[in-house]
């Protein structure tokens, strides 16, 4: 028993895998890079803000039922879309910006949506992959 338990450790020592593989990694570190982006604007409007990453959040939680987390990733993308509201003037490239990281947002997102739907055989229409060949992850 001793001699296992050693061997594990040693191996532990000189090779040190990432935790990730004894414990799973986060299923959206994706999602969680593209939001580490849309973070920069989170002072133009700080409730709005607030709600899109409770939306997200929601939507994260509720990946196994296609509706729910449509319903949230939606809701959040247009919290999102919101803080554009905020900027004063006209002349700015924070709402283009903002745009281009909700849709991709919404596409990695639906993406995991999608793969939720398809391990359970329940059926979802994407809003921003419609149109577009994925590959399917089982």
């Amino acid at each position: 028993m001793f001699i296992i338990l050693a061997a594990m450790i040693i191996a532990v020592v000189l090779y040190n895998p990432p935790l990730e593989k004894f414990i799973g990694g986060n299923p959206f570190q994706d999602v969680d890079d593209i939001q580490k982006k849309i973070h920069e604007y989170s002072g133009i409007n700080k409730e709005s803000y607030m709600q899109y990453i409770t939306e997200i959040d929601n939507a994260k939680a509720f990946i196994t039922d296609p509706d729910m987390a449509a319903r949230s990733l939606y809701a959040g993308l247009e919290h999102l879309r919101n803080l554009c509201l905020s900027i004063p003037g006209g002349d700015s490239a924070i709402p283009t910006a903002i745009q281009a990281l909700s849709r991709e947002l919404g596409s990695a997102m639906e993406q995991h949506i999608i793969n939720g739907a398809l391990n359970r055989g329940v059926r979802f229409e994407p809003a921003y992959l419609n149109e577009k060949f994925l590959p399917i992850m089982y």
